[in-house]
């Protein structure tokens, strides 16, 4: 397949952040779907948190198919990164959104900001 490369270079991903009530990211990919795949890793999820993105409060799921007809979720994507998903539609299209949008991952009794 080609010479084998001995030194790899690796790109800089922006890096998540803690804040007062949770953890700040950016959206770092919108997938052929429109899922967007953010700077948020999975260990750095608060299990039920809320994500803020454009406005809008976006709920967890377990998987797509648990995402109601014209909603918006949030879930870790087989990348190990929190994902805004939609059921079977652009979540890109439906919040207006791109690469690096912010976004916030805080506990769901935190008060917004």
């Amino acid at each position: 397949f080609g010479v084998a490369v001995t030194d790899p270079v690796r790109l800089p991903w922006p890096a998540s952040r803690a804040v007062a009530d949770g953890v700040a990211g950016e959206v770092v990919h919108v997938d052929w779907f429109g899922n967007l795949v953010t700077s948020i890793g999975a260990g750095d999820v608060v299990a039920g948190g809320v994500v803020s993105v454009a406005g809008r409060e976006v709920g967890p799921v377990g998987t797509f198919a648990e995402i109601s007809p014209g909603a918006v979720a949030w879930l870790v994507g087989s990348s190990g990164r929190l994902e805004i998903a939609a059921h079977q539609t652009s979540a890109a299209a439906i919040l207006g959104v791109g690469r690096g949008a912010p976004v916030l991952l805080r506990l769901r009794n935190s008060t917004k900001k």
